[in-house]
């Protein structure tokens, strides 16, 4: 990888703009993004065509999971510098953040065009091949990242999820085993030693691997369905209520307003229909509770998930 020094501009080597350049990076070092972009910012404004700020602006966005942002100034520091390889290969991570995997793949070959001894180039590209459905080609690129830098984790991560796609069971669970000894705080390691565990039948193995991973990531989509399917196989009633939890919480702020609002309309209809004919009147506020209810849950469907997961409710 072209390390960020050879972009360093010459008019950062004294002044107030080297020592908010050194304030940048330290922030980015202990991960601070939200004040590392803040100060970007100021620095932009002086340095606009300056593709390191740019680059430094996007990688802030991606760990911010603002990915539209990030593509966007990635994108521009493209444009002031072709050759800028990192920021290809954060253009890939973005666009494996947001599905865009044909794109992702395209700026990570640029990347290996300009350096193709960089084993996270290769790890990423692995990763967005096995996105793409493409294993053997990931188990490919995966080797060759670990050649280079055989302690890589994303690498090996991405080369266990190769050999599950592939069937080839024994290595998977070995690649697995091997990253949770490596890392036991590894979600993703967690993930793949529970898929290698429902993929044998034992689904309690499964289940604990599973929520194991979910405490550490609560977030992780891929997880949470995983864990639904072993649920699903051992308690079919309690997987139909988290179902229907996910089903909720993964619509968006204004669909969730517009199902409860579209409800509230059906509601009046039927407070009039009561009102006409009193003999419905009994069957109205059991609905009516009922409404009230499901508004309430379909915010805190997924929130009560986290805490079920975080207090150890589901075993």
């Amino acid at each position: 990888m072209t390390t960020e020094d050879e972009y360093q501009v010459t008019t950062w080597d004294e002044g107030p703009a080297s020592t908010a350049m050194e304030r940048v990076r330290a922030l980015i070092e202990i991960q601070q993004w939200g004040r590392a972009l803040h100060d970007l910012h100021g620095l932009l404004a002086q340095q606009p065509e300056e593709p390191l700020l740019h680059y430094f602006a996007g990688l802030c966005h991606y760990h911010l999971s603002r990915y539209n942002e990030a593509r966007t100034a990635l994108k521009r520091a493209i444009q002031f510098n072709p050759t800028f390889d990192p920021a290809y290969w954060m253009l890939a991570m973005v666009a494996l953040q947001q599905d865009r995997y044909y794109e992702g793949l395209q700026a990570i070959d640029t990347a290996l065009e300009l350096d193709s001894e960089d084993s996270d180039y290769l790890a990423t590209r692995a990763a967005l091949l096995l996105c793409l459905e493409r294993p053997r080609e990931a188990l490919t690129s995966t080797d060759a990242a670990l050649a280079i830098d055989p302690e890589h984790e994303y690498a090996r991560q991405v080369r266990a999820g190769a050999l599950i796609e592939m069937g080839r069971c024994s290595e998977a669970e070995e690649q697995a085993i091997t990253l949770l000894a490596s890392d036991p705080n590894s979600a993703v390691a967690w993930y793949l030693h529970g898929i290698q565990m429902r993929n044998r039948g034992k689904l309690g193995e499964a289940k604990s691997a599973f929520l194991e991973s979910l405490r550490i990531d609560p977030e992780n989509m891929e997880v949470q369905d995983a864990l639904l399917q072993v649920l699903a196989a051992k308690h079919p009633f309690f997987a139909l209520f988290w179902r229907w939890s996910f089903f909720l919480s993964r619509f968006s702020s204004g669909a969730r307003w517009g199902i409860i609002l579209g409800l509230w309309a059906l509601m009046q209809v039927l407070k009039v229909a009561a009102r006409a004919v009193p003999q419905l009147m009994p069957f109205f506020f059991p609905l009516a509770i009922a409404y009230v209810l499901f508004c309430i849950y379909t915010w805190v469907a997924m929130p009560l998930f986290k805490l079920a997961i975080k207090r150890r409710w589901i075993r």
